[in-house]
């Protein structure tokens, strides 16, 4: 009896083994019972997108994940299937997703939306919109063509890119690649304005512009004019420049800034600057005071230089230099001062009074300046309280000296 029960013993136990590895393969098995009806592997964008599966396990308690460009967003089922966001299927790009049994993954796959066919717009981009002639510059233009849903267009789609200079048309296929196309155009050795457009099939784009002004100015020439050549410290001379060009021949761009470095005869350095208008710089200076010498030359800073010139003054006041003491000797006046055709000096005239003791020492050196041919100094009594000065006059590069002058005692 006893090996009896054993052996029913063992019998059960081996059938119970038996349903329960039936059990699990029917549990295992399930896992393959979800299956994708519609396996399609690219969409139109724009269209409608659902994927579809068997309904064997229950898709209703599934969910599913999907990762775009947009992002990530989870999707629950209608029925047996799940319908993309129209945002998300308007997008073109890979698409993955994947589908859940709560924490479970039960299936995944990937389709790609793809641009509809028909371009509905260009978008284009035109830069820089000035530059220098020469074949060495050029501007560039982009072109984006897109779908209706704002979707580049596929790789390889035709574009027509033309551009317009003086009397020429020029016509160029361009096809794009990651989504665009573009083109350098080298600016021509003229200046002027050059139109551009391009069109993919019937859509075209607006005309853009771009300007071609001048390169950089080539070296130039300077010159002068002048009413007369006396060193009056009043007329002024005007240094212009030679038209300024570039290397191809065209006039620089008005505005161009030109630098007019002085040397006089002492050493000094002075500056002055003109602005090109029609190619042509120039500056005026006012005549020295006093005979000398400039010696000029212009600069386009780190670019271009011209020749140098050298303006030479006269003097223009000639023999001794008048001037009157009043009863007190208080008061100086010089003049009246006549220039080179005897007329009277310019007003403004600088005149100069230098103060020396009775030992030839300097005490102190007064400017004035002319008002019809004369200046007029003071030696007001508490500043000048010395017995005796004696003064030197100069004025237009002419000294002249006093002997000792007496004044009382305090």
């Amino acid at each position: 009896m006893i090996k009896t029960k054993s052996g029913y013993i063992v019998l059960t136990i081996a059938i119970v083994f038996v349903l329960l590895s039936f059990g699990l393969q029917q549990s295992n098995s399930s896992d393959t019972k979800i299956v994708l009806l519609n396996p399609q592997q690219e969409y139109v964008a724009g269209s409608a997108i659902a994927l579809s599966f068997t309904d064997t396990e229950g898709v209703n308690k599934t969910v599913m994940m999907v990762k775009s460009s947009y992002g990530s967003t989870v999707l629950t089922p209608k029925g047996n299937e799940f319908i993309l966001p129209d945002f998300l299927a308007a997008k073109t790009g890979l698409v993955n997703w994947y589908l859940y049994s709560g924490n479970e993954l039960k299936l995944q796959g990937n389709f790609t939306i793809v641009p509809n066919a028909v371009t509905t717009g260009i978008e284009t981009y035109l830069g820089p919109r000035t530059i220098n002639a020469g074949n060495e510059n050029y501007t560039m233009m982009v072109t984006i063509p897109h779908d209706a849903l704002d979707n580049p267009v596929a790789d390889s789609t035709a574009i027509t890119l033309k551009h317009q200079f003086k009397e020429s048309i020029y016509e160029e296929a361009l096809y794009t690649e990651n989504f665009i196309a573009f083109e350098r155009i080298s600016a021509p050795k003229e200046t002027g304005k050059m139109l551009l457009s391009s069109n993919c099939g019937v859509v075209a784009t607006k005309e853009f512009e771009a300007d071609v002004y001048a390169a950089l100015p080539v070296n130039f020439t300077i010159n002068y004019t002048r009413n007369h050549e006396y060193a009056d410290g009043n007329q002024l001379t005007t240094i212009y420049t030679s038209e300024l060009k570039d290397k191809y021949g065209n006039t620089v761009n008005d505005g161009t800034s030109v630098t007019f470095m002085i040397r006089n005869n002492n050493g000094n350095l002075l500056k002055t600057y003109g602005n090109t208008i029609n190619g042509i710089a120039q500056s005026k200076i006012p005549s020295p005071e006093k005979e000398d010498s400039y010696t000029i030359k212009a600069y386009i800073t780190g670019i271009a230089e011209s020749n140098e010139v050298k303006i030479s003054y006269k003097l223009a006041l000639k023999g001794e230099i008048n001037y009157a003491f009043s009863k007190d000797k208080r008061t100086i006046t010089v003049g009246a001062l006549q220039s080179f055709m005897k007329q009277l000096v310019p007003n403004g005239t600088t005149v100069l009074l230098k103060l020396y003791n009775k030992s030839g020492q300097e005490v102190s050196t007064i400017e004035e300046y002319t008002i019809n041919g004369e200046a007029v100094f003071s030696l007001p009594k508490g500043e000048y309280n010395a017995k005796a000065y004696s003064f030197e006059i100069s004025v237009m590069g002419h000294t002249q000296k006093t002997g000792l002058i007496q004044y009382e005692s305090k």
